[in-house]
Formats: C-alpha cells, sequence, structure tokens
C-alpha cells in the first residue's frame, strides 16, 4: 500500500513539494457557520430535547416505543414557525417522528402541552401535540406513512422507501 505522500513523488506534471501543502478545495461551497445558522440550530436542538422530555413518559408507559411511533404538531411564534415550516420534511427526520407540522403558536389547540425553549438567554413559549401515529409502519424505515400498503409488489413498504429501492432514491436536502 502506497501512502499519497509516496504517490505524489510519481506524479507527473508541477507540483509542490508534499501533497500535504496543497490546496485541493478550490470551489467549494463555504461551509462556515454564522451566527444566524447557529442560533438556528440551538433552537432546534432545544426543540428535540423539548420533544424527548413529552416523548418519555410516553415510553415508559407503553404508549409507544420510539419518537417513530408518533405523529408531532409544533405550535410557536409565527416567525420560527415560517422559518421551521421551510425545512419542510427533513424536520421529521431531525426529530426521527414520523411526521412533524409547524404551526404558528395562537393556532395550537386545547390540548397542545405548553413547553418552552431556551436556546440561549431567552425564553421561546412552544407548545406539543404528540399522537400515536394511526399510518400503518413501514418495515424498511420503520416510519409511519399513509401510504404503506399501496404498492403491489411491495406492500410494506412506504413510497420513500420504494422510490429508493425501486427508483431514483429521495432528494434530501
Amino acid at each position: 500500500a502506497f501512502t499519497s505522500e509516496e504517490i505524489w513523488q510519481y506524479l507527473p506534471g508541477a507540483r509542490g513539494e508534499s501533497v500535504l501543502f496543497e490546496t485541493w478545495y478550490a470551489g467549494l461551497a463555504d461551509t462556515s457557520v454564522e451566527a444566524r445558522d447557529a442560533n438556528a440550530w440551538a433552537e432546534l436542538l432545544t426543540l428535540r430535547e423539548e420533544l424527548a422530555r413529552v416523548l418519555e413518559p410516553m415510553r415508559q408507559a407503553g404508549g409507544i416505543g420510539a419518537a417513530l411511533d408518533v405523529d408531532v404538531d409544533v405550535y410557536i411564534d409565527a416567525p420560527r414557525a415560517a422559518r421551521w415550516q421551510a425545512y419542510g420534511e427533513e424536520l421529521r427526520f431531525f426529530l426521527i417522528t414520523s411526521s412533524c407540522r409547524v404551526h404558528a403558536l395562537d393556532a395550537a389547540p386545547a390540548d397542545a402541552l405548553a413547553g418552552s425553549l431556551v436556546p440561549g438567554a431567552e425564553r421561546v413559549p412552544i407548545k406539543l401535540r404528540v399522537q400515536v401515529s394511526a399510518a400503518p409502519k413501514c418495515v424498511r424505515c420503520w416510519q409511519h406513512r399513509a401510504n404503506v400498503g399501496t404498492h403491489a409488489q411491495h406492500p410494506e413498504l412506504c413510497g420513500r422507501c420504494i422510490d429508493n429501492v425501486e427508483g431514483p432514491g429521495e432528494d434530501r436536502r
């Protein structure tokens, strides 16, 4: 086996003295985290912590086996609701739930559980409505999805898994 340094010495063309001092990443997207992005992540992480606080008693009581067994409705102030709605389906993957819908705080039903996010010094009111999913469970991804059982060749798979198994795969952002 050769190291990149050993191979470097035999590559044709002009090059620097060592592969270790070369720059290979020109043209890559900027991955630096701006303060705005860091705050958004802090809020999402505290959302996940708040959801875990709600789910744990349900799990201990035997109402659910895992977070994937639930559908979640999040109620939060309008600016955050708009920002989080833009995440679309990715939010359910981040929270590891079968579904997650985001609404404005003033639309919260009476049975929504009150809580708060504390991403920094600011306390942000939030309400969560967590229900055991009524949708069938996909045997591949364990998500509860309404479209499980709608494909004749794969009656136990959800549409997303069928796309990943038979088709081009899902488009994740």
